[in-house]
């Protein structure tokens, strides 16, 4: 598997076709089909199930899908802490919180944060532990 063929499946996933995600990725749409054709033959298995309407996952895509969004993540996270060693102080930080400590102690936290690092952006979810564990274990959340 190569990075490239990851980012291909994540792109045609998320836009819902060949089509758009080429187009999101600056490639034509005969060289993203080429990079998903090769990740099947790669892995020996289908991945994707072509539909007149778009693209949808089979059961193996599924599970390669998740990995890929995590790897993919990890790159973004990667990139972040090289600019953030060089002095540059910009990235992104995605926070879930419960509704108590959204209440109680968000406001103090959120001060000092903004105040520490004033060019990172501070996304916040709210929600119950079992509406934002699935976003910690797929790398949506920090």
């Amino acid at each position: 598997m190569k990075l490239h063929q990851l980012h291909a499946l994540v792109a045609a996933v998320e836009h819902g076709s060949i089509r758009a995600a080429a187009r999101e990725l600056h490639l034509t749409q005969a060289a993203l089909t080429k990079s998903l054709r090769q990740l099947e033959e790669d892995t020996g298995v289908a991945l994707l199930v072509r539909k007149s309407r778009g693209v949808g996952l089979t059961e193996a895509g599924l599970r390669l899908h998740a990995r890929a969004q995590l790897v993919m993540r990890q790159l973004v996270l990667a990139q972040d802490e090289l600019q953030q060693a060089q002095g540059d102080q910009e990235g992104t930080v995605r926070v879930a919180l419960t509704p108590y400590l959204m209440l109680t102690v968000l406001g103090e936290a959120f001060l000092w944060f903004r105040k520490r690092y004033p060019r990172i952006e501070l996304r916040l979810i709210e929600g119950l532990v079992a509406r934002v564990l699935p976003g910690l274990r797929d790398g949506t959340v920090d």
